[in-house]
């Protein structure tokens, strides 16, 4: 399909980095995921409140069911899942919401 050629084309350039996904209860996978570090503004009554996030984007053939308290590593750094994961509409690649481990 040709959505799935396009998907491991981006995973398989430079614009994506190699991380290892570990499950709460399982043995860690070699990934490769896409980075980015979104500003969520919200507020608390009158208060503006501005959030630093950290969201990757994995394939979902190399992490099939991610969930919270799952951890990644990547460059060094480690990040632990929150919440719920986010699927592409295709159901190719997952959003992963994180929080510094």
């Amino acid at each position: 399909m040709l959505t799935d050629l396009a998907t491991d084309a981006v995973f398989e350039s430079d614009l994506a980095l190699e991380g290892t996904y570990t499950p709460a209860a399982g043995a860690p996978v070699v990934v490769r995921v896409l980075r980015s570090a979104p500003t969520i503004e919200m507020s608390m009554g009158a208060v503006p409140i501005s959030v630093d996030t950290t969201v990757f984007r994995v394939r979902a053939s190399e992490v099939p069911a991610p969930a919270s308290c799952d951890t990644l590593s990547v460059d060094g750094a480690g990040y632990v899942l929150q919440g719920a994961q986010k699927r592409s509409q295709s159901g190719a690649v997952w959003t992963l919401d994180t929080r510094p481990a």
